[in-house]
């Protein structure tokens, strides 16, 4: 039996303008694991509510005491996280099949 889709957790992402591969890689998510809680196939964690709530605020890592605030607008930080996930999965697989 499907859950009742969270619409607010897709208010939220499109209120910051984020894909949901942006809105992943912000939340330390598997981008199937947000489309899960997109659909209400999965109940959303405390956790990652409060780390919406972050994010909200321009908030996008804590350590030291201090709060950090990325330069740019977050689409533009999310979207330069993403391309050197892609980036670095590419190296990675062309490392693996140089050795094959």
């Amino acid at each position: 039996m499907k859950k009742k889709t969270p619409t607010w957790f897709k208010i939220w992402r499109k209120g910051l303008k984020l894909t949901q591969k942006e809105a992943a890689f912000l939340l330390g998510l598997k981008s199937r694991m947000l489309q899960n809680y997109e659909s209400g196939t999965h109940e959303v964690p405390l956790y990652i509510r409060l780390a919406m709530a972050s994010l909200s605020q321009g908030i996008v890592d804590y350590g030291d005491g201090m709060l950090f605030r990325p330069d740019q607008p977050l689409p533009v930080y999310a979207a330069t996280g993403v391309a050197k996930l892609k980036a670095a999965e590419k190296a990675r697989a062309k490392a693996a099949d140089a050795k094959n």
